[in-house]
């Protein structure tokens, strides 16, 4: 049995549009260094963005704003209607792509991906307690924009796009 709970939807979308914000702002940095300890929080708030938006899809969906308890974003993602799922691996699919229409090399398909991070929230938030971690960060950011493209759109909310990284003069 499923365990759901009633939401706000509006409160989880600022939640997750809050935490894509943040991401899109060190994203720059956390790619031009994979190796650092700063990659860290960015991968486990990556996935705790694809939680927020598909239980925002959810909510959506639901008359009561239901949505699943959890934090497996593979159970998640399956307890969405066919046509948000379809919909999701097709932008996933969409972004997967170069400029000439072929497929990134380091793209991997939906299914691996999502399977890959199903547990990463729990997984990378206390990554220095388990050993063998991974992760394909930039399979991992595809899968929150596509996520995060379909959430968006079908609920009417603004999608977070990337802020100038230029700095304030006083």
């Amino acid at each position: 049995m499923t365990r759901r709970a009633e939401g706000d939807l509006g409160a989880c979308m600022d939640m997750a549009n809050a935490t894509t914000r943040m991401l899109l702002h060190w994203e720059p940095v956390v790619l031009s260094d994979l190796g650092s300890a700063d990659v860290y929080p960015s991968i486990f708030n990556y996935a705790f963005s694809c939680e927020l938006y598909l239980k925002a899809i959810q909510m959506h969906r639901s008359s009561n704003c239901e949505f699943a308890r959890g934090h497996d974003l593979r159970f998640l993602f399956d307890l969405l209607e066919v046509c948000d799922r379809d919909d999701i691996r097709a932008e996933y699919e969409r972004l997967a792509l170069d400029e000439d229409g072929t497929r990134k090399l380091w793209a991997l398909p939906f299914d691996k991906v999502i399977d890959a991070n199903r547990r990463t929230f729990e997984d990378w938030r206390y990554a220095f307690e388990k050993e063998g971690l991974r992760v394909q960060m930039s399979c991992l950011i595809l899968l929150s924009k596509a996520i995060r493209t379909h959430a968006c759109k079908i609920t009417g909310y603004p999608c977070p796009t990337a802020p100038s990284l230029t700095t304030c003069e006083d």
